[in-house]
Order: structure tokens, then C-alpha cells, then sequence
């Protein structure tokens, strides 16, 4: 049996569908504070709402569906804008393995507390270890962010915490500043990646987006700095199915290895993972929560017309080539 999530048969990109856990990538709000120029996502300044998501549809559905989930993510949109986020979290956290992806300015105690008690895991952004870097590509939320920060770490919190780093031409030369900066607070987690050509990204992308000489400095230098400061764990996203391009890599990395998600928008519509184009050419145009069982189970006879794939002719991950 393939661990690779896709195989060529006849020229025909095949699915597996192979039972493995499922990470959950909930984006349950489409607002967000901070219209960072960077994102793959599109989120608009609208006014905070109460999320129309249901936890309890989002909870039946999966448990209905005999789907094995390794982690519910909790995303927006900016997720602490939510009113009714410590309700949300309370219920989810009886179900699932939690994580919340958030851009750190809008700090609210009441959840952090939460977050702190039930051991969640939590994601910060942050753009540069200065507030003029920072403000290159996001406006006015440095402080907030480094505060939230700050107060979870003081907290107790940082093993439970992740600063994440999305590297772009206005922070790369900045990788080791970044990281001694992260150092002196406490931070015990890095995670680097790069941009997706995806929402806002894609109108800067000439402006944002590395050149290939500059990723492999980047992996290069993450490396290094991961020797240097043994206290961080520091590492970088992306990196195996990146380098595979060139030829090179773990022979043994598949899909199984970076876990697959479901994307679900604050509209219950389904997508297999929020980081590539498109599998709806593969399961159908209803793909809805209230159909996951027919999503993951459908038999992808037709998987041949999937964009995402055929277009290339290989994995998606670019670890399997015609």
C-alpha cells in the first residue's frame, strides 16, 4: 500500500484514501484587524461577528463520519475577534487535540486562560523582530502582538506557544535577528515558511515572494541557527516538498508524514487542504461538511481532471513525478 496520498496509474493520478488521521483547518471567520499584504487568504476589516460555524454540527459531522482527527486548528480570519471564542473553545477542546492560529493584537485573557488551563496549543504571527519590519507588511499591531506574547509566556505558557515567521523579500536578511529576538523572549518554538501565491499574496507577489536562490539561503540559514540556539526549536515549513523540486530530499517523506488537512470555511464548504489549488475536480463541486462521508469516501474515478495534479502531471508535494 502507497503512504503517498496520490498515485499514477495510466497516466490517471489515483487517490488514496488510506484511513490516516486528518488535521482540521477550521477558518471560522472571514474578519480579520490586520490586512497583512502577504496572506493567502482574503480576509476583509468588517465588523467582528459571532461565527455562523457551528461547533456542534462541526462535531457531529466528524464524529458521524468515522474520520480520525489529529488536530482541530482553529483559523480565520483573526479567530480572537470572535465574541463567542471561549464557548467555541471549551466545547471543541472536549473533542479534539486543539490549536489556535492568530495574529496576536487582539488580546483577551479570558481565552488565554483557557488555553493555558486545557494545554492548547497556540500559533502567533509576527513579521520582524522590529516594529519598522513589521509594519512592511501589516500595519499598527506590532506592539499588541509582542504583548500577547509576552503575557502568555509570563503565564507559564511557552511550551504550548509557536511564533510563526512568513519569509518574505522585506524579512529574509533578517532570519538571525529574528531569532535572537525570539530568544529574549522566551520563545521556545520558531516555525519559518514561506508565502503561498494564494488571496492577498498573489496581487504583491512580485513585490514578496523569494526567489529560489533566496529559499535555499533561507533553509540554509535556519539550519545554522538551529545549531546555534540548541534552546529554540526552530525549523522551517515546506522545506522537504521544496527541495524535492530540485531533486533531492528524504526518499522516504510522503503526504503520511505531514498529516493531510481538511480546510473548512465559515460557509461549511470542504476543501482536502488549505495550502494547494483545488481537489474539487476530484470529489465533485458539493463538497459540504453536511457531505464530508461522501467527500472522503467518494470512489475519485474521475480524479484524472483534478488541476491540482493533472496540470503538472505529479504530486501535489512534488515527491512523485510522471
Amino acid at each position: 500500500m502507497s503512504k503517498c496520498f496520490c498515485t499514477f496509474d495510466n497516466n490517471v493520478i489515483v487517490v488514496n484514501n488510506l484511513g490516516r488521521k486528518r488535521k482540521i483547518f477550521a477558518e471560522i471567520t472571514h474578519y480579520c484587524n490586520s490586512q497583512c499584504k502577504h496572506c493567502y487568504n482574503d480576509s476583509k476589516q468588517l465588523t467582528a461577528y459571532k461565527t455562523s460555524l457551528s461547533i456542534k454540527v462541526l462535531v457531529d459531522a466528524f464524529k458521524q463520519s468515522n474520520i480520525l482527527v489529529s488536530q482541530f486548528i482553529l483559523s480565520g480570519g483573526e479567530v480572537f475577534a470572535i465574541s463567542n471564542l471561549s464557548e467555541m473553545v471549551q466545547e471543541l477542546k472536549q473533542h479534539f487535540p486543539l490549536k489556535i492560529l492568530t495574529n496576536g493584537s487582539l488580546y483577551r485573557p479570558d481565552v488565554m486562560q483557557i488555553i493555558k488551563k486545557n494545554d492548547i496549543e497556540i500559533q502567533v504571527s509576527l513579521i520582524g523582530h522590529t516594529e519598522r519590519i513589521d509594519n512592511l507588511i501589516r500595519s499598527g499591531i506590532y506592539s499588541e502582538t509582542v504583548r500577547t506574547i509576552n503575557e502568555f509566556v509570563r503565564m507559564g505558557g511557552a511550551d504550548l506557544l509557536t511564533v510563526s515567521v512568513a519569509l518574505s523579500k522585506q524579512n529574509v536578511e533578517y532570519i538571525e535577528d529574528i531569532v535572537a529576538f525570539s530568544h529574549d523572549l522566551g520563545i521556545k518554538k520558531l516555525l519559518f515558511s514561506f508565502i503561498l501565491p494564494k488571496g492577498r499574496a498573489l496581487d504583491n507577489w512580485t513585490l514578496f515572494a523569494l526567489n529560489n536562490f533566496e529559499k535555499i539561503h533561507s533553509i540554509r540559514e535556519v539550519a545554522r541557527l538551529r545549531d546555534a540556539y540548541k534552546n529554540i526549536d526552530i525549523s522551517i515549513s515546506g522545506v522537504k516538498q521544496y527541495m524535492r523540486l530540485f531533486g533531492f530530499g528524504e526518499e522516504q517523506f510522503s503526504c503520511e508524514k505531514i498529516s493531510e488537512e481538511i480546510l473548512i470555511n465559515n460557509d461549511e464548504q470542504l476543501s482536502l487542504c488549505p495550502k494547494i489549488r483545488t481537489y474539487v475536480e476530484c470529489t465533485g463541486n458539493n463538497m459540504h461538511l453536511s457531505n464530508i462521508r461522501d467527500v472522503m469516501y467518494f470512489p475519485y474515478e474521475e480524479t484524472n481532471k483534478c488541476l491540482s495534479c493533472n496540470n503538472y502531471l505529479e504530486c501535489v508535494l512534488s515527491c512523485m513525478k510522471k
